[in-house]
Order: C-alpha cells, then structure tokens, then sequence
C-alpha cells in the first residue's frame, strides 16, 4: 500500500508540473545541396510528424533559421569536411537532433574544433556586418528573409568582389533580399593571400577556397510544450574560390 500511495504521489507531481516533451523534426525540415552549384535548398513537409507546430505559434519566430560555417583552405575540397560534421554532430546535435545545444563560441573564435596531426582546427561563423551569431538569429531570419513552404527555397552562395577583399553574398529564389557575409570577426573580408584562419593542407598551391557548411535550427517559443531545439545534420554545400 506504502508504495501505491509513493507512486501515486511521484504521478501526481510529474502531471501537475507537466513532463518535457521531446519533438523531432527531421521529417518536416528538408535539407538538400548542391554543392557543384553552391547552393542549398530548405523545403516544408506539410504531412509530416509534428508539422503543426510550425503553424500554432510554438516555434520561435526565427525558426527554421540557418547557421553558416566556413573554414579556408588551398584545396578545392576541405579533406577534413566528414571530421568538421561529425563533430558538429557531437557538440550541437546530439542524437537525431533532438537533444540539441545552441552553439558556442570555442578557442580561437571558432564554432566547432577538430584536432588533426595534433593542430587544433576550426569552422568559423559567417556574419552579417555588426552581427552576432546566436540563436535565434543565427544567419537567416525566417519572418524576414525566406519562404520557408512546401515548395522550397534555394539559397545561392556567391563571392562578391570589392576594392579592399572579398564578402559572401547569399541570395534565394524566392525574393530580392540578400545577405552580405564577412568573416568572423571585426567585419573582416576575405583576401586572396594568407590570413590566420586560412590553412594550408599542402605546399604547392596559393589558390585559397571557401569551404561553406550550414545547419538548420529550429527553436521553441515561450508557448511550446516540447523543451528541446532541434538540428538537422551539417552539410558542406559549398567550395568558393578566392579570387579577381
């Protein structure tokens, strides 16, 4: 009888306080890339599990919202890219995505951290000009910047030439906003020559590459019933070349 009325009690807590709820959705956010292309296209699933809550008010405002990541090497193709996502994967994501964490800044200003040949190696936030990378915002603002529908919204990441370096521009399909990108820090541009985070993989090249990853979040209002955030996998979805 003791441990009824114990149990009782112990139920009688959880339904009063309300237990977390955990929600997945992978099936309703649809990431795919086009590398070749640099590009990425973000699609709705209206059919899917849990894809009411984008319609409800229990996801953030900004959410789906996107986090672009970039490391600069002087080879077309980072041969590090399956180490920087899986490693993503272990500091963000967590299992499925559903135990997600929001990002945090590492040593040497970087988002994610890997160690080769016993360097420390890091992918850096891409930034808007005066702008910080956390959540909710991260890079692209959903009620402002994109469509996100059943139909998809293909994002297009490009170099912009200037007089004193280069910036990312990022543009999409479905409007005429565009994002000017800068590096990680102090509005910096991108220069064709050797820059701190740049990395040289072998000795016979001085043509650098931008090497562009992007993870999807999705965060929860004040109103939700479900306690965690969401990611989807890091893709690489772009190899830029720095040059006039």
């Amino acid at each position: 009888m003791k441990k009824f009325i114990s149990l009782f009690i112990v139920l009688l807590f959880f339904v009063s306080c309300g237990i977390p709820s955990i929600k997945d959705f992978s099936s309703s956010v649809i990431v795919s890339s086009r590398k070749s292309n640099n590009k990425f296209t973000l699609t709705f699933n209206p059919n899917s599990i849990n894809s009411s809550y984008f319609y409800n008010g229990q996801i953030n405002q900004y959410s789906p919202s996107v986090l672009l990541l970039y490391t600069v090497t002087n080879q077309s193709t980072d041969a590090y890219a399956s180490s920087f996502i899986s490693q993503f994967k272990t500091d963000y994501r967590g299992t499925g995505g559903v135990n997600g964490l929001p990002v945090t800044i590492k040593r040497d200003s970087g988002i994610v951290e890997i160690t080769k040949n016993d360097n420390q190696l890091y992918l850096y936030p891409l930034k808007e000009y005066n702008s910080e990378i956390y959540a909710p915002g991260y890079t692209i603002a959903n009620n402002v910047d994109y469509t996100f529908n059943q139909y998809g919204t293909e994002f297009t990441l490009s170099l912009k030439q200037e007089e004193d370096g280069f910036t990312i521009l990022l543009t999409n399909d479905r409007n005429s906003n565009e994002k000017e990108l800068y590096r990680y820090t102090g509005n910096k541009k991108f220069l064709e020559s050797d820059n701190l985070e740049y990395r040289r993989n072998s000795d016979s090249s001085d043509q650098f590459y931008i090497h562009i990853f992007a993870a999807v979040n999705v965060t929860k209002s004040t109103t939700s019933d479900f306690s965690n955030d969401y990611w989807t996998e890091l893709f690489s979805v772009a190899d830029i070349p720095i040059k006039y």
